[in-house]
């Protein structure tokens, strides 16, 4: 699904929870949300499904989907998003604490398919 389609989705969904209070029109809002704040922040170098783009392959950036990542703590992705890595940039004061919270639960959805 293209941005500006996820855009609508997500604010279609938000509505109908506000209105409704439907959790799982909350739910699938947040969820629309965190993909497209992984893709505009993220995807960059990890690509879409977290296997790294051509960029990232040159900077080395890790597989997201890679158990070592997968078996890092909640802390420790937020304090790699939040202050940086190697050659990946701090997002300190680009994100906030709530939003790499989000980034860090999209990250264990990233899993490599056994």
């Amino acid at each position: 699904m293209k941005a500006p389609r996820r855009w609508c989705a997500a604010l279609i969904a938000a509505c109908c929870a506000a209105t409704f209070g439907c959790p799982a029109a909350m739910a699938a809002a947040a969820a629309a949300d965190t993909t497209v704040l992984f893709k505009d922040t993220c995807s960059g170098c990890h690509g879409a499904n977290g296997s790294g783009t051509p960029l990232g392959r040159t900077l080395k950036v890790r597989d997201l989907r890679t158990p070592e990542v997968q078996s890092m703590s909640a802390a420790e992705l937020a304090g790699v998003i939040t202050r940086g890595k190697g050659a990946m940039p701090s997002f300190e004061k680009k994100l906030s604490e709530a939003e790499i919270a989000r980034l860090v639960d999209y990250i264990r959805t990233l899993k490599r398919s056994q």
